[in-house]
């Protein structure tokens, strides 16, 4: 979060307590009289009171407002469109607010008619229904502690065979999950009209019982409660999103396009209206969003397809809407927990609020994942009966070929030279076609090797989808080939105005933040290669990685691992793993099995490497048929999951860790540290050092590095990239880097002879 973000959060937060000081400001100065008894003074100061609450509010919602598009500003990247703001949940929190306010006049009314021997009662209602939601926050807190925990207990081969137990029976499966999330739906509605009904209740209570003035920290948590129960309200995703969005294009501007899904929609039985949002990529999607279907096409893939084989893609989608009508509640509150977890509907307070939901949500979350994983192949099976039924399965198979032909060709990207697409000083608004005309070429000299590699690819346990190879064979097609077929002239208009329409999104996207990028991936990348070309190409163990990843993003990939065989040759294995690990993939990526070798030895030696350097040797092996070498895999897999479950501790320090006083060997400390201040020593406070014990034979030492307050995000980076490089290729020790202001609460200065070095 920025300054500017921390100032707008800060300002809503003094807003929203000022909201509560001019209720008990207004009682004071109108003498606690009830609205009948007010002098013509008294309703002055009412009204102008009402007024500055009005305008507490106003100024409560552009502050939220400000924050939110801040948020979005530091979030932005090179993307063709941006989510837009519902503000809809701002309302919910104002409201939240006027009820818990109108519960509090409205017990202050009640107050004289309630019968005064039970005010002892009413005390009691009040402290139950204010402590009821910290009750149910411990719970939920302990619960999913403890479901975490449980899960974590699990070794490595059994969540695999839990997971693939899901898929045993995957009709029965379906079934009994929908069942459980429906009813976790229920308990969710339930639970949060709870919560709502102890704010209310407590805030009416609190006026009953309350002379007014000392209570303005109770019917603060009851506004935060009530608005972390009714932002669980299910709303629609707002039509707005259309409009907002860019990448959506209009059927005047897009007939052919729009004309092409209207046929597809008609043959599969969906009414709804169409908008279609173009996006830069080789892929289809679609979602039903209120009573509109979504479609995104990637412009790559309209004009990489034929017109006849893109209308059966869009049957294969509009399938998939048609399937989804039967679970469209579970997709919405599947997005609304998504959108809770990536902050976009929540308010200032729900870091605290969404403990409230913490297991719910976990759980949920677990359960839904399951379900897709249980159902993914069968519904994308049923999806490509209906390219079939409805189509031509000679051209469905064409499309789903070409698919998969830019799947491989991407696989493949890194491991031949090009130029970087940050080269020029503006966004090239011709990075799309010339995309589009390499994949031609790449399929011209490609197409043999790749079709090999489709009829022996296997189905992977993580598959969200068939193998091509039984798509093809559910289409009733054997052979593997494209075809090639005559387009509408309109429909090819359509196409090549959709590249020039993303492109031109892109540019506009860009033109604030293409700079900033272009900095980082192409002048400081060349400005590095060619300080080390004058140094002498020189092999340094904590800095050749920094220089391979500037050659990659350059595009001089043959150079990246030319480095990479001479830092093998050179340097220790502790200081070529990175050098392993690269050449590996590189190798892989070329769909050469020699590679396997190369990351394994890589792993060996840093743990760093064992999550990416599996996934790439388990997607190679399914991707190439590798049979011998996948079980291989898998039984290594296993093992180094299960022992990296361990190593992972390494990353983690907190109050709880059983730390102690380290004592390096001799000199090393004197190096580490020497190497972690050459650069920006005088933004470097202190440095600690203490030893992380996490099992009898394996413990961590454990660097925190401490930073002037005035030291920017970009010269944080900077030390403890450095420092963190250092660490890893220095040696075999197993060491690990924090930051002291993401560790400050286990205090590391407590342990004793912790601080190695003083500014």
């Amino acid at each position: 979060m920025n300054k500017e973000n921390r100032k707008y959060m800060l300002s809503t937060l003094v807003a929203c307590a000022l909201l509560f000081v001019w209720i008990f400001v207004t009682v004071f100065l109108t003498g606690s009289r009830e609205i009948s008894d007010f002098t013509e003074t008294d309703k002055i100061i009412f009204i102008g009171f009402i007024l500055i609450e009005l305008l507490t509010v106003a100024f409560i919602i552009i502050c939220i407002t400000k924050a939110q598009k801040h948020v979005n500003k530091d979030n932005n990247i090179i993307n063709a469109g941006k989510k837009p703001i519902d503000k809809r949940w701002l309302a919910i929190n104002v409201a939240s607010f006027i009820a818990i306010t109108a519960a509090l006049f409205a017990g202050i009314i009640a107050k004289k008619y309630l019968d005064t021997s039970l005010e002892n009662l009413f005390g009691i209602i009040a402290v139950t229904t204010f402590i009821l939601p910290f009750l149910f926050l411990i719970i939920n807190v302990i619960i999913n502690r403890i479901y975490k925990k449980m899960l974590s207990k699990k070794s490595v081969a059994e969540n695999q065979q839990y997971w693939l137990s899901h898929r045993d029976n995957p009709e029965e499966t379906t079934n009994k999950k929908l069942s459980l999330l429906k009813n976790l739906i229920r308990i969710n509605d339930f639970y949060s009209i709870v919560l709502a009904v102890c704010a209310f209740i407590s805030a009416f209570f609190q006026g009953v019982i309350s002379d007014g003035g000392d209570t303005v920290a109770p019917l603060f948590v009851c506004y935060m409660v009530l608005s972390g129960a009714t932002i669980r309200i299910r709303l629609k995703p707002s039509d707005k999103i259309f409009e907002e969005d860019n990448t959506y294009v209009s059927e005047k501007d897009f007939p052919a396009l729009y004309d092409l899904a209207k046929k597809a929609a008609t043959a599969t039985g969906c009414t709804e209206t169409i908008k279609i949002a173009i996006l830069d990529d080789f892929n289809a999607g679609a979602a039903i969003i209120n009573n509109t279907i979504s479609i995104q096409l990637g412009a790559l893939l309209l004009n990489g397809l034929s017109e006849d084989e893109v209308y059966c893609v869009l049957l294969h989608e509009f399938s998939h809407i048609k399937d989804a009508v039967r679970q469209k509640r579970i997709d919405k509150y599947n997005q609304y927990i998504c959108d809770i977890h990536n902050n976009n509907i929540a308010n200032i307070y729900s870091n605290i609020t969404k403990h409230l939901f913490t297991f719910i949500d976990a759980y949920f979350n677990m359960q839904y994942n399951l379900y897709l994983y249980s159902v993914s192949l069968t519904r994308e099976t049923a999806a490509d009966k209906a390219m079939a039924i409805y189509g031509d399965s000679k051209t469905a198979a064409s499309s789903l070929i070409k698919i998969k032909y830019y799947e491989l060709y991407d696989w493949e990207k890194g491991t031949y030279d090009t130029t970087c697409n940050m080269e020029s000083e503006e966004y090239d608004t011709n990075s799309l076609n010339n995309e589009l005309r390499k994949f031609k070429e790449a399929i011209q000299l490609n197409s043999e090797k790749w079709n090999t590699l489709i009829n022996n690819e296997i189905l992977s346990r993580s598959a969200s989808h068939p193998t091509l190879k039984m798509r093809l064979e559910g289409l009733g097609v054997n052979e593997i080939g494209t075809l090639y077929a005559e387009s509408s002239k309109e429909y090819i208009a359509d196409c090549e105005k959709s590249i020039k329409y993303v492109s031109s999104l892109i540019a506009e996207q860009s033109k604030d933040s293409y700079a900033e990028y272009r900095k980082y991936y192409y002048v400081e990348s060349k400005e590095l290669i060619e300080k080390w070309e004058s140094n002498g190409r020189c092999i340094i163990a904590e800095e050749y990685g920094d220089i391979c990843d500037a050659l990659r993003r350059l595009g001089r990939n043959t150079d990246a691992l030319e480095l990479c065989e001479k830092a093998i040759k050179l340097l220790d294995d502790t200081g070529a793993c990175y050098a392993y690990f690269i050449k590996g993939c590189f190798l892989l990526h070329s769909f050469n099995e020699a590679g396997i070798e190369y990351i394994y030895k890589a792993i060996e030696n840093n743990h760093n490497y064992v999550d990416e350097g599996l996934a790439v040797i388990g997607h190679f092996c399914c991707l190439t048929g590798q049979e011998d070498q996948l079980e291989i895999y898998r039984e290594k897999a296993i093992a180094l999951t299960e022992e990296n479950k361990i190593h992972s501790e390494a990353s983690i320090l907190n109050k709880k860790d059983k730390l102690s006083t380290e004592s390096l060997p001799d000199g090393m400390l004197e190096d580490i540290l020497s190497h972690i201040t050459s650069v920006h020593c005088e933004n470097i406070e202190k440095i600690y050092l203490v030893r992380k014990t996490i099992t009898d034979d394996f413990f961590t030492s454990a660097f925190v590095i401490k930073m002037t307050s005035d030291t920017n995000d970009d010269i944080r980076y900077r030390i403890l990239h450095k420092a963190f490089n250092f660490l890893d290729t220095c040696s075999d020790w197993q060491f690990s880097l924090f930051d002291y202001e993401d560790v400050k609460n286990v205090r590391v200065e407590d342990i004793a002879d912790s601080c190695v070095y003083s500014k």
